[in-house]
């Protein structure tokens, strides 16, 4: 499986989360030990996630694709603020900091990941495996992206 196609499957996995976790912080009632797992498994992949985009993005761009790297950046900093707040609440135990939490963080954080997401798929749209130069591909190589490990058991 080549880096491209490692990163889009795990913006499936991304966005099944984002769908879980969108559809129970706007429920009647919360699980909180149900939200707090889907969270920290979509903690789990996106760490991973940003620090093989920032690496396939970064030399893409060195190549003379047309990839906003520092705006990448930009968002995966606002996004891990986000994330720590929302931990934090879970952390907590404190009921009152969770719900506060799922009001005024929780559908931020979902917006701006998702628009993020599709912002970075159209980017990998425009990019094919089979049409980067020899260069290319040897300096992709070289950064060992590998898959997050539930693309390894399907």
């Amino acid at each position: 499986m080549n880096p491209i196609v490692i990163l889009k499957h795990e913006h499936k996995i991304i966005m099944n989360h984002i769908f879980l976790l969108d559809d129970m912080a706007f429920s009647v009632s919360v699980n909180e030990t149900d939200f707090s797992s889907v969270f920290r498994a979509l903690v789990e992949v996106w760490d991973q996630h940003e620090i093989k985009e920032e690496l396939l993005f970064s030399v893409l761009a060195e190549e003379g694709y047309n990839v906003p790297v520092e705006n990448i950046k930009f968002e995966h900093g606002e996004l891990r603020k986000f994330k720590d707040i929302i931990l934090e609440a879970i952390n907590s135990g404190d009921e009152e900091k969770f719900k506060n939490m799922l009001k005024n963080v929780c559908g931020k954080m979902i917006d701006l990941l998702r628009a993020h997401t599709f912002a970075e798929e159209d980017i990998l749209q425009n990019v094919s495996w089979e049409q980067l130069s020899e260069e290319t591909l040897d300096k992709i190589k070289l950064l060992q992206i590998l898959p997050h490990k539930d693309l390894l058991e399907n």
